[in-house]
């Protein structure tokens, strides 16, 4: 059986994390399967992006890949998972839209052909996004006859590049969504927002979180301040820290043994570390930036509780790695964190509302003593580990594959 699998982004040099859990689920996937062939193929790289807003980034990314290498690299991460490269130009699929179509599928179709030509006939693609991977697998599917699923993660969806373009959204998201043998839904937030816009039913299948990297230590007691940890790839406002930085104020009014340490990065850090430093809250946050997965996974593992002040998630990985290290969650209702957070693993608060939140902070630290880590970590490996989520979508594929 070879399954070919497309991640919609994935880590490149300037952001070495962007879409790390794809190529996660495929080691999964390799691991608990070894008798399945896996091939994880990466396009849609920003390494030699041109925009006419970056002008001369541009000419000098140019520059860089008419000398760099065109062959298709393949790397073995075990005995069965291959990941293929490719060095390619990528600019917004708004300018040229039928040039970089073309430009991708033939790139795509030469991927397509090494696997064939080496391993035989290909059984299944798994997209993870409706677009791009997803619309590549439908033309895919038409030319080859390749059955083929789609995991969506778009939060929100679609996204803000679909707004008000209905033409763009019919072509790229809703066709391939129905043209897919099945999709699959990472949380019921987001199967109902496919149902609602595109009229397609999907299963839910959520995704994971390494357990062997993210897990437990010894719950930390009589600690000098409650600790909590907030981690996300790009510090937003969508992403709920200014409400944060307001709901900090308004806590440690209330309570001043209280620390949050921030993992994250993005184009606006100065500005929040300026914002927190203007409410006199900088002692009360540490800013890390970004961090490696062993790195991130100890610093859950040395705080108390985990907050998700987003106003929007489609599922929240950050959600199910602090359940994995058996600490509680303090989450805004905002879409994805709904599925994982109950009144035994964490506290649920109204989206936007500052009050609310610092309400929250301090209820949580109320209530830590009632929180059981054993049954936090029991309740994650039941539902979000490697092996419980990775058995879904291979019976998916099983499926899939049996009716075609």
């Amino acid at each position: 059986m070879n399954i070919v699998i497309l991640p919609s982004w994935h880590p490149d040099k300037n952001n070495p994390l962007a879409g790390l859990f794809f190529r996660e689920q495929a080691i999964g996937l390799a691991r608990q399967y070894p008798q399945v062939n896996f091939h994880f193929i990466e396009i849609n790289s920003n390494d030699f992006l041109l925009s006419p807003r970056f002008l001369y980034k541009s000419i000098y990314n140019l520059i860089k890949f008419t000398f760099s290498s065109k062959n298709i690299s393949i790397d073995r991460l075990n005995s069965n998972l291959l990941i293929y490269r490719k060095n390619h130009i990528n600019w917004s699929f708004l300018h040229f839209k039928k040039l970089r179509e073309l430009y991708f599928y033939c790139i795509l179709k030469k991927n397509i052909n090494i696997i064939e030509m080496d391993y035989g006939k290909i059984s299944l693609l798994h997209a993870h996004v409706s677009f791009p991977s997803g619309f590549n697998c439908y033309k895919l599917k038409e030319e080859f006859n390749i059955p083929f699923v789609i995991t969506e993660h778009m939060g929100p969806f679609p996204f803000a590049v679909f707004d008000n373009k209905k033409d763009l959204f019919e072509r790229y998201i809703k066709k391939s969504l129905h043209e897919s043998n099945r999709v699959i839904s990472i949380s019921h937030y987001m199967r109902n927002e496919i149902i609602k816009k595109v009229h397609r039913d999907s299963i839910v299948i959520p995704n994971m979180c390494n357990e062997s990297v993210f897990y437990p230590k010894e719950k930390r007691i009589n600690n000098k301040n409650f600790t909590f940890i907030v981690v996300c790839s790009s510090l937003s406002k969508e992403k709920g820290i200014d409400n944060l930085f307001y709901a900090i104020k308004r806590s440690t009014l209330e309570m001043s043994a209280i620390h949050f340490n921030i993992i994250g990065n993005g184009i606006k850090m100065q500005n929040y570390m300026y914002l927190a430093k203007t409410l006199n809250i900088e002692n009360f946050i540490t800013f890390y930036g970004i961090r490696n997965r062993l790195e991130t996974a100890e610093l859950y593992r040395n705080a108390d509780a985990f907050i998700q002040p987003s106003e929007i998630e489609s599922f929240s990985i950050a959600c199910i790695e602090a359940l994995a290290t058996g600490i509680p969650i303090l989450s805004t209702i905002c879409g994805g964190p709904e599925d994982i957070v109950n009144e035994n693993n964490g506290i649920l608060v109204k989206n936007k509302s500052i009050e609310d939140l610092a309400n929250g902070i301090i209820s949580m630290i109320n209530k830590y003593h009632l929180y059981n880590q054993n049954d936090i970590r029991n309740e994650f490996m039941e539902k979000y580990s490697e092996i419980a989520v990775c058995n879904k979508i291979m019976a998916c594929y099983l499926d899939v594959t049996k009716n075609n």
